[in-house]
């Protein structure tokens, strides 16, 4: 939404030893410092993760909401685990059978192979019928959003976090959209409000951020950590020094 936020980058890129950010961003409070209890390869997730919570108070997502997250990768598996944090009811989506073993051994309550299942029907028969209260989309598939807007209960919601492809469009009849009242709302990036309390999580042992890191390469294999990402293989692969 900010057009500075948006005007800015860093210079000359996030995976320098040393890089340069704009002076605003630092005096508004943009530039954090690590508590003892964090380290650097945790403190890595403090971006995603602030932009979860930021899509959470969008939604205003409550504790006795049930949640179906379309994509469990990592963006999906941080929602989970915080969604697990808030004692929410976390169904999780994909069309890797090796993140939906993943999500079932982080504590998600059902998950759902979407090659193979119906994932609405499925997501209704766990709910009494109703649907879930939220589909959040940690996904840019158009099939990700249609599987979401099915999955949700007339008044229910649906939030778009992932990123389209530019000029994406949706098989899908607008007319459900307004006969059952669903919501739709995205959410993108987050402020330094979300940053420090994803922050303050990570110090208090709230959520364990770090268990999503299941890769870790060196800056000489940068191109293979950027391969083993696209691959989807594992969750989070991060590049250490």
């Amino acid at each position: 939404m900010c057009k500075e936020y948006r005007g800015s980058n860093i210079d000359p890129g996030g995976f320098s030893e040393i890089f340069r950010v704009p002076s605003w961003n630092v005096k508004g409070g943009g530039v954090l410092k690590l508590p003892a209890a964090v380290g650097f390869e945790e403190a890595s997730m403090i971006e995603p993760a602030a932009c979860c919570i930021r899509a959470f108070d969008r939604c205003q997502v409550s504790a006795d909401d049930s949640v179906l997250v379309v994509g469990a990768g990592p963006v999906g598996m941080t929602h989970a685990l915080l969604l697990l944090s808030m004692r929410a009811k976390v169904y999780v989506s994909d069309v890797r059978e090796t993140r939906l073993a993943f999500a079932g051994r982080s504590g998600v309550h059902s998950t759902f192979d979407a090659a193979k299942d119906d994932v609405p029907a499925s997501v209704r028969d766990l709910t009494a019928g109703r649907g879930a209260d939220l589909a959040i989309v940690a996904s840019g598939s158009q099939r990700a959003i249609v599987q979401a807007l099915k999955s949700v209960r007339r008044g229910g919601k649906v939030c778009l976090f992932g990123v389209p492809v530019k000029g994406s469009v949706l098989d899908y009849d607008i007319s459900d959209v307004f006969n059952s009242e669903i919501s739709i709302i995205s959410s993108y990036a987050a402020t330094d409000v979300e940053t420090k309390r994803a922050l303050a999580m990570m110090a208090d042992r709230r959520v364990d951020f770090g268990s999503l890191i299941t890769h870790r390469f060196s800056l000489d294999d940068f191109d293979k950590a950027v391969k083993t990402a696209v691959r989807g293989e594992g969750m989070k692969t991060i590049i250490t020094a």
